[in-house]
């Protein structure tokens, strides 16, 4: 790729999108270790894109209610995961202390912030003269929605699948397997990851194929954990949907791979090409 002065500025929303994305993996429950300088670049990011007069403000400056609408999902956004005193996380020196009872909150603007910062991005790069294109950025756009939807759908296995349909059971069990306040909420809450999953699928997911691999999964989870359908021989609800999960994984495996080894790459050009600016800037 030669990077230009018009590619770096349609760059600026690719790594935005990246780091709404990359919140993600706050939402997971079977993490317990967080990297503290990842989390403080992409407030940075975020937050630098609510300043005034940037790129991604006077986006929104010029799109009237569509812009004023994502606008305000962004600063929500900062406000609940990247703000001064943020109520979803919480630096506890080297590490991150999650409220995870805010999962479905951040999902809920994770999941269309991407979407539209991703149509940015496109947008963007469509403006863009021929000679200023490259074929590799594309195929990174390309890799990055899917990467979304994979990890997107991976995330939101683990969630329904796993944490809340155990904690679901438990919550069973305790009330001798009679519905409760907390059971009944515990279900609102799948449902409520299922319709962000519903979202992906019908916004995102459409040109991403591999898609079709994880809704299998999905599809046979929901049938599993709602009792509609009995787990294969030898098996419990448990490892069965585990297994589910699991296979939602490794469809996202050899993607994740491709997409780093090319974002690793054109970020390396995009770093080099942002020192040789500095260094003209400089003579």
């Amino acid at each position: 790729m030669s990077m230009n002065k018009k590619l770096h500025f349609t760059m600026y929303f690719y790594l935005l999108s990246t780091a709404i994305r990359d919140t993600i993996e706050y939402c997971l429950t079977d993490k317990d270790k967080f990297d503290v300088d990842s989390y403080n670049v992409r407030k940075t990011v975020i937050n630098n894109a609510l300043v005034e007069n940037s790129q991604f403000f006077n986006f929104c400056k010029n799109n009237g209610e569509v812009g004023e609408k994502i606008m305000k999902q962004i600063s929500d956004l900062k406000d609940l995961v990247y703000g001064n005193e943020p109520k979803f996380i919480r630096i506890n020196k080297d590490n991150l202390e999650i409220d995870h009872s805010l999962n479905n909150k951040v999902l809920d603007l994770i999941c269309p912030l991407h979407f539209s910062c991703r149509n940015m991005t496109i947008a963007h790069y469509k403006g863009l003269d021929d000679e200023d294109k490259s074929l590799e950025y594309e195929q990174l756009i390309m890799l990055e929605s899917k990467y979304f939807v994979l990890i997107s759908e991976l995330v939101l296995g683990k969630l329904i699948f796993i944490d809340r349909f155990n904690a679901f059971n438990e919550s069973m069990k305790n009330n001798k397997g009679q519905e409760n306040v907390e059971s009944n909420f515990i279900v609102s809450e799948m449902t409520k990851l299922a319709g962000i999953h519903n979202w992906i699928r019908d916004n995102e997911a459409k040109e991403v194929k591999e898609y079709e691999a994880t809704e299998v999964f999905f599809t046979h989870g929901f049938k599993v954990s709602s009792g509609e359908m009995k787990p294969a021989e030898g098996k419990t609800i448990f490892t069965e949907l585990l297994d589910d999960v699991r296979q939602i994984g490794m469809t996202l495996s050899p993607i994740e791979v491709e997409y780093h080894n090319l974002h690793n790459k054109l970020w390396k050009e995009l770093t080099d090409y942002e020192e040789e600016l500095k260094k003209a800037k400089h003579n």
